[in-house]
């Protein structure tokens, strides 16, 4: 399969790195399938917040791959002896066949836990990584890492996928107003207000860039403010 070929010009590559559960996941799933938008939840299966294999995460995994959403590998390299791509790849092979087994299909799409920290690898064997530099530098890729977009302004970044391919990380932890309690000291309900309304924003205008309609989804995120998103 040419994996080249499928790659349109242009249009958003909407990407959700589950680092804290799937419930939150799961909801946001909910709403992007409702507006008709499609994204890829990269899962984790060597995580200690969560267990990929409960029976409450292995039905949102398969609730996502049976409603055309893509499931992918968020693959964790700190738990391995080895740092380079050629090591990792037994592991990620591993990893992803154990997902694939939850998913009831084929996984070859991965994200890196933590890039910055522990390198940030473009190609691993055959798999579909997000940092491809086919759609990964700073001019086509937007993150919501650590709670900050890095100075960039979500309604007018999107307007760039008229013309071009992007590419859009966005952490459905971040934008659960039930954060509060989770009892992690960086996050806080003020800031995931103000990520949500520029999240409400830049969906709107992907939502109009598809040709679509928006308000009723917006008329809900205002009213489920005390929801999980």
């Amino acid at each position: 399969m040419d994996v080249a070929a499928q790659i349109p010009k242009c249009g958003v590559l909407l990407r959700h790195d589950l680092d804290i559960g799937l419930d939150l996941a799961f909801e946001m799933a909910k709403l992007e399938k409702a507006e008709g938008i499609r994204s890829t939840y990269f899962v984790m299966v060597s995580n200690p917040l969560y267990n990929v294999r409960s029976k409450g995460n292995i039905d949102i995994i398969r609730w996502l791959a049976d409603n055309d959403f893509n499931v992918g590998l968020h693959f964790d390299p700190s738990i391995y002896e080895t740092r380079d791509a050629d090591g990792l790849i037994d592991y990620a092979c591993e990893e992803a066949r154990i997902l694939s087994g939850i998913a009831g299909r084929n996984v070859n799409a991965l994200s890196f836990h933590m890039p910055s920290k522990y390198g940030m690898i473009q190609k691993l064997g055959s798999f579909q990584v997000a940092y491809d530099e086919r759609y990964f530098n700073d001019a086509i890729y937007m993150s919501d890492s650590q709670m900050s977009f890095r100075h960039k302004k979500p309604y007018e970044f999107i307007h760039k996928a008229s013309e071009r391919l992007i590419q859009i990380l966005l952490h459905p932890f971040f934008y659960s107003i039930s954060a509060k309690d989770a009892q992690l000291p960086d996050l806080n309900t003020a800031a995931m207000l103000s990520k949500l309304d520029l999240v409400r924003e830049a969906l709107a205008t992907l939502n109009l860039l598809r040709g679509g309609e928006f308000e009723s989804l917006a008329a809900r995120l205002t009213q489920q403010t005390g929801n999980v998103l």
